[in-house]
């Protein structure tokens, strides 16, 4: 009996041993079939019959990928529309901020460490910086830099 029929052999008796076997010997390309079912909508039985294994064994591989990712179209909805969600949002935490029944479930710093963190992302998705800088005076310093000369003598400021 070869090491390969032994190997067969063993995942045979065990419960998921023959999907297990088949998936790790044929070196099954797990973000292939991803694409596959959540692109191309392939079914788990059209991604086995491909790669030749069984609909649970490609379920198996895929369920929690899939349940991490949720659903694609959705997925490509909030991406479209990440700026109007992230107001829609930032609006219901500021309803919570002055609603006093809310209040009394959540400390006022809670609420309003979330205000400040929904109203960053949205600032940021609209290209909006988060932080008030002066730029206007970095720049002035940079022009001040500029005009800075060092003589062959020694150094002169104007």
């Amino acid at each position: 009996m070869t090491k390969q029929t032994k190997e067969i052999d063993h995942a045979n008796k065990t419960d998921k041993g023959v999907d297990n076997y088949i998936l790790k010997s044929q070196r099954f390309p797990v973000d292939h079939a991803l694409k596959l079912r959540l692109v191309n909508n392939f079914t788990f039985q059209q991604i086995a019959d491909k790669y030749g294994v069984t609909r649970q064994a490609v379920h198996r591989k895929l369920k929690r990928l899939i349940k991490i990712i949720g659903e694609p179209d959705l997925n490509r909805a909030f991406a479209e529309r990440r700026v109007e969600l992230l107001t829609g949002v930032e609006r219901i935490l500021i309803q919570n901020l002055v609603d006093s029944d809310k209040l009394k479930d959540a400390s006022l710093n809670n609420v309003a460490y979330a205000y400040k963190e929904i109203h960053n992302a949205r600032r940021l998705e609209q290209g909006e910086s988060t932080e008030n800088i002066s730029i206007h005076a970095d720049i002035r310093a940079m022009k001040e830099m500029e005009t800075i000369t060092v003589p062959v003598g020694g150094v002169n400021l104007r």
